[in-house]
């Protein structure tokens, strides 16, 4: 019954027509690599509002990247943190190659020390990982039978919000072995709540109780991934995963989320909703179209009320939305 639903509801998604967008009326792109495409579907799904918007000014972002190289888009570039590079030293390193970009969090933001121990153990866990080979592998002796023997690994970061609410940063790594026919990547969320320091749990944004939640938030993600892909393009979402993943099943692997005053962020892995030519997609579930299955008593009531309350951000893509406690 849920795959017939989807279906269904696809058909209508990625059937409807196409119209140019101007970009000005949108809030201002920090990417200059991954902006989105200048057309979307105008046919939607609208989550209903106390003040409802007209359909007919309704636009999704579509996919806001296709590949962690690129940054990501709407996040502004917070000072509160430094950059550092890691360059890791240990035998046979003439066959490792490491390109490693790390945050370190000021020790004036509050939740700081967590947030680096967290960071700082997920980068050397990533290290002695790739390393490892060597405990079965010795480069010399693998050069001379396989022709060749190296191991890459690569570390970079997002910074997607670091304020008095939220603390939250994708972490993401790309790993390849001598004679592997691409690299493999994937992105590691890092999400807290500045007001105790826990880690932030994104399923307790939502109202368990509502038994439609899941497939809510699993049309809002098909939504934007369809956004501005033909029907071809949109079909794929749908054929690699059937039925689309659910919010319980990206959580528990291999996706990451990212909260943000904008919204939901989504990083999908690379082979998560589509093939690997198709890239690690990225997306924004914006708060307008969740807010009907929102908590409005849960543990994070503050911080959506805050968020709600940010008028500055509205455009056609993150539409006004109100949190009702």
């Amino acid at each position: 019954m849920k795959r017939y639903l989807i279906t269904l509801l696809l058909l209508s998604y990625c059937g409807g027509s196409a119209e140019v967008i101007d970009e000005s009326t949108a809030v201002e792109d920090s990417s200059t690599t991954s902006a989105p495409a200048s057309t979307t579907s105008t046919q939607t799904t609208i989550v209903k509002q106390e003040e409802p918007l007209d359909a007919s000014e309704r636009r999704y972002r579509g996919v806001l990247r296709t590949s962690i190289r690129q940054s990501v888009p709407l996040v502004y570039d917070f000072k509160n943190y430094i950059e550092t590079v890691v360059n890791p030293d240990h035998e046979y390193i003439e066959y490792f190659g490491y390109e490693i970009r790390m945050p370190i969090v000021d020790g004036s933001q509050k939740c700081a020390s967590e947030v680096n121990s967290a960071i700082e153990e997920t980068v050397n866990n990533l290290i002695e990982d790739t390393k490892s080979v060597l405990e079965y592998t010795n480069p010399e002796e693998a050069k001379e039978e396989w022709g060749g023997f190296s191991e890459w690994l690569s570390i970079d970061y997002d910074i997607v919000e670091l304020s008095e609410e939220v603390i939250s940063i994708f972490i993401s790594y790309s790993t390849y072995s001598f004679g592997a026919a691409h690299p493999i990547s994937a992105t590691i969320g890092f999400n807290y709540l500045v007001e105790d320091c826990s880690e932030f749990e994104i399923q307790k944004l939502f109202d368990a109780s509502n038994t439609e939640y899941e497939d809510l938030i699993s049309q809002e993600m098909i939504n934007q991934l369809c956004a501005n892909a033909t029907n071809d393009e949109c079909e794929v979402f749908l054929n690699f995963t059937d039925p689309f993943p659910t919010l319980t099943q990206l959580l528990d692997c291999c996706s990451t989320f990212a909260i943000s005053e904008f919204g939901l962020f989504v990083q999908f892995w690379e082979y998560e909703v589509s093939g690997y030519a198709q890239g690690s997609e990225l997306i924004l579930l914006p708060w307008y179209d969740l807010v009907s299955v929102l908590d409005k008593n849960g543990r994070y009531i503050d911080v959506l009320r805050e968020y709600s309350e940010i008028s500055w951000i509205v455009s056609i893509f993150e539409p006004e939305w109100v949190f009702n406690q």
